[in-house]
């Protein structure tokens, strides 16, 4: 049996936007909204993407685990290493949605319809729906969105073995506990300190980030 599609994107109404992301494709005039992402699967780098269409300039995506083999990579071929996701209709027009389909489809494999042997003999059901489920492993599914969205929108940071262990919400800005993890080879690069200190969206309050500790974000 084949995994459920990805979950349905819900539509945000305009007047919950901010206002420098309300038109899709348009980047704000300055750089200054701030999003943390927890999660570099499969919804959370479409949220990033999503994210980074809307005009959303500083988007940060972090995950636990270390970065994923690259698409094409044989590891792939390994069934018994690879938890498969079946792409129904709703999945497939997220992704259609968000210009990532082409690059899916490339790694995936079509149902074409099932066969059944359950009366002793064999019977073949074709598949005639408009979307013919597409079967890709979950992780390479994560590869795949990866590199699109390192492609087609490097403005955003995806930050591989670092865990949010807890977030703060007292203080006027959030505030995310972030730890390093995985083997010494994932933790290249996040071993400087790193900060930037920049406006929100509203010219109120700032953001500052640091690569090996925690990260706070603007309050709204």
């Amino acid at each position: 049996m084949l995994a459920p599609s990805l979950p349905r994107l819900r539509h945000t109404p305009a007047r919950d936007v901010p206002r420098t992301a309300q038109h899709a494709g348009k980047a704000p005039a300055k750089e200054g909204l701030s999003v943390a992402v927890v999660g570099a699967g499969p919804v959370g780098l479409l949220t990033a993407l999503a994210l980074s269409r809307r005009g959303f300039r500083k988007v940060k995506v972090l995950d636990r685990l270390p970065q994923p083999p690259k698409p094409e990579e044989q590891v792939w071929g390994d069934p018994d290493r690879s938890y498969n996701l079946g792409l129904g209709g709703r999945g497939q027009r997220a992704l259609l949605k968000f210009e990532a389909m082409e690059a899916v489809e490339r790694w995936s494999k079509t149902v074409v319809g099932r066969k059944d042997w359950s009366s002793g003999e064999a019977k073949v059901t074709l598949n005639n729906r408009r979307f013919m489920t597409k079967v890709i492993a979950r992780d390479r599914l994560s590869s795949v969105l990866y590199h699109e969205l390192q492609e087609k929108h490097p403005e955003v940071e995806v930050q591989f073995s670092t865990e949010c262990s807890a977030v703060d919400f007292s203080q006027p800005s959030p505030r995310l506990e972030l730890q390093r993890c995985g083997p010494p080879t994932a933790l290249q690069g996040l071993a400087e300190e790193e900060s930037c200190e920049v406006e929100d969206a509203e010219g109120g309050s700032q953001m500052e980030a640091w690569s090996n500790g925690s990260l706070s974000l603007p309050s709204r």
